[in-house]
């Protein structure tokens, strides 16, 4: 009998965040937002600010929320962060010239949108790390320019050094399918991982650059990944941070070890996959996942491969 699908929901692995999808289910903003006030880390505030804004019914509910406290920082965020999701799901995330006319218009209206509440955001509190995160994104979207990208994603790791959230979204940027080089996403994914403290996530961003690679590459990409110094960089960055002795790696713990479990199923390194995908438990995060298709069943699939589950 095969194994379940592992579940794309965060709240899976991290079950207080049932309480925040049921405030959203009820239309409650009020509690929607005292529990993302009540996150003390600033990146998992982010974290939680953007899975809340991920919720069917979001919208409306971050919407009232604003109107009804348009000086409160964390309404302003969770609105801007619904508009944003809302625009990148009129986008799909298809290429680019598989996009509609019209979905971008869509797309761009609401980043703009979002972009205005954030302009606000940070003219009130230029240390805001989350809204300058949400910036990233919307500076990406509105095609802004790489160095108004590297302007924004400067502000965000100087109001919180090791941003991650910020990480991911300036990589983004450095992919050759928006403005940068593929030596500029190694080198800047080299940097977050050796400069972060041991045992925090931020490691998992080598194995991100990598695999941004081998989709670009097409079929050409398991070679790259199959190449034995990016395979040692890969185990290294592991150690640094998700399989450092005493690891806090937050709300970012399973996206990093769902990152390196794909990686390391890629080059068909079984025991370092399995071991990755152990500690995902029930639950794996959409991306990269969904890069192979479906995510729970593809990563469903490499997890039967590499633990021989069904054999």
């Amino acid at each position: 009998m095969p194994d379940p699908l592992p579940s794309t929901d965060a709240a899976v692995a991290y079950p207080k965040l049932r309480t925040l999808r049921r405030a959203i289910a009820d239309s409650n903003g009020g509690a929607a937002i005292a529990f993302i006030d009540a996150e003390p880390d600033p990146t998992g505030r982010t974290f939680v600010l953007r899975y809340a804004a991920g919720l069917d019914g979001a919208l409306p509910v971050a919407a009232e929320q604003h109107a009804r406290r348009p000086d409160d920082p964390t309404a302003a965020a969770l609105y801007a962060a619904t508009l944003i999701e809302a625009g990148w799901q009129i986008r799909s995330g298809r290429r680019a010239r598989e996009v509609s006319t019209e979905q971008f218009h869509g797309l761009h209206d609401h980043l703009r949108r979002a972009e205005q509440i954030l302009i606000d955001r940070t003219a009130a509190d230029p240390d805001d790390a989350t809204a300058w995160v949400l910036r990233l994104i919307t500076a990406r979207g509105l095609e802004l320019g790489a160095n108004e990208c590297r302007r924004r994603y400067d502000r965000s790791v100087a109001a919180q050094p090791h941003n991650l959230p910020a990480q991911q979204q300036f990589l983004q940027q450095l992919c050759p399918k928006w403005t940068g080089t593929f030596d500029e996403v190694h080198e800047f994914a080299r940097q977050c991982w050796l400069a972060s403290p041991p045992g925090s996530p931020n490691g998992f961003l080598v194995a991100i650059g990598h695999l941004e690679r081998w989709l670009e590459l097409g079929d050409a990409g398991g070679a790259h990944l199959r190449q034995q110094s990016v395979h040692d960089e890969v185990v290294q960055a592991a150690e640094h941070s998700v399989w450092y002795r005493g690891a806090d790696t937050g709300f970012y713990g399973l996206t990093a070890h769902s990152t390196f479990a794909m990686y390391f199923s890629l080059v068909d390194d079984r025991a370092a996959a399995a071991r990755h995908f152990a500690a995902c438990g029930g639950a794996i995060s959409e991306l990269p996942w969904a890069y192979l298709g479906d995510a729970a069943r593809q990563a469903a699939r490499h997890r039967a491969r590499v633990t021989g589950a069904g054999q």
